[in-house]
């Protein structure tokens, strides 16, 4: 079985190292650290973010500056076909970055004037799943917990113990997104813009 990992592409860029900006709130640092965790974020606020309207339009896997996973819903739409899709999604607004006026009324909602985009999510896979074959790759163990890699010069892929959802993360490389071959292809068939594939 081949697996991929989902990957930004940057021969889009210019001036910038990024898309979209992701507008700070309380407990900001706390999200960043909590979307490559499982468990459901409670929210009680929209996210905002900055971009390029026309860069964004052109992309379904913008480069967002905090690296979280944002897909297009034509994206998850492609990933909702396959079944077993298991992800906890946060609908994001976009905002004009080159819009000059006041973007936020007196209650902190987008002014209706303001450019904006609002197809787009952060998704959260709730799986995790162990893909290391701990005897047959070369890695560095962790010195706090030798069964835990942290440099992996060769990963080599055991068999799954259960049947893999359309998206996921894998235990021994947490912070990236992975699908299986066939997902890849349909992406691929679907021309979804802005994405990569490195096979692990």
């Amino acid at each position: 079985m081949k697996i991929f990992e989902i990957r930004n592409t940057f021969d889009h860029l210019a001036d910038m190292s990024y898309d979209i900006g992701m507008l700070p709130f309380d407990n900001f640092k706390s999200f960043r650290y909590k979307i490559i965790q499982t468990d459901k974020i409670e929210l009680n606020h929209e996210l905002n973010f900055l971009g390029n309207l026309t860069a964004i339009e052109n992309s379904d896997y913008p480069i967002c500056d905090q690296s979280m996973p944002i897909i297009s819903s034509k994206m998850l739409n492609i990933l909702t076909q396959f079944g077993g899709l298991e992800i906890n999604k946060y609908r994001i607004n976009i905002i004009d970055d080159s819009f000059l006026g006041e973007k936020f009324d007196l209650n902190g909602n987008i002014k209706n004037e303001v450019p904006c985009i609002v197809d787009f999510q952060i998704v959260q896979p709730k799986l995790k799943i162990s893909l290391l074959d701990y005897d047959k790759s070369d890695y560095d163990p962790m010195t706090e917990w030798e069964q835990f890699p942290t440099v992996i010069r060769k990963f080599v892929v055991k068999t799954p113990e259960q049947e893999l959802p359309p998206i996921f993360r894998v235990t021994e490389r947490p912070s990236s997104l992975f699908i299986t071959e066939k997902v890849k292809n349909k992406l691929e068939e679907n021309e979804i813009r802005g994405i990569q594939f490195e096979e692990l």
